[in-house]
């Protein structure tokens, strides 16, 4: 497997916030804890983007029963 390295440019408070979650989860570093944080968030994208697409139903095509208007002019 090949490795990659990246580097985090973060505000601070969010790091705070990090190592906050990291010791009350019991992570042993921060970048399991933020790797961890963005699996959670993604699992919780695609769980609400199934719950929406249940929710809203696929439209159905209109076709409006034809009027004298759009039959063909008989007067031609």
């Amino acid at each position: 497997m090949e490795k990659q390295s990246v580097v985090l440019r973060l505000p601070k408070t969010l790091v705070d916030k990090v190592d906050e979650y990291k010791e009350n989860k019991g992570f042993g570093t921060r970048t399991q804890t933020i790797f961890h944080l963005i699996q959670v968030a993604l699992d919780h994208s695609t769980s609400r983007t199934i719950e929406i697409a249940k929710a809203i139903p696929c439209p159905k095509a209109i076709h409006p029963p034809l009027t004298h208007w759009a039959s063909p002019f008989k007067f031609l």
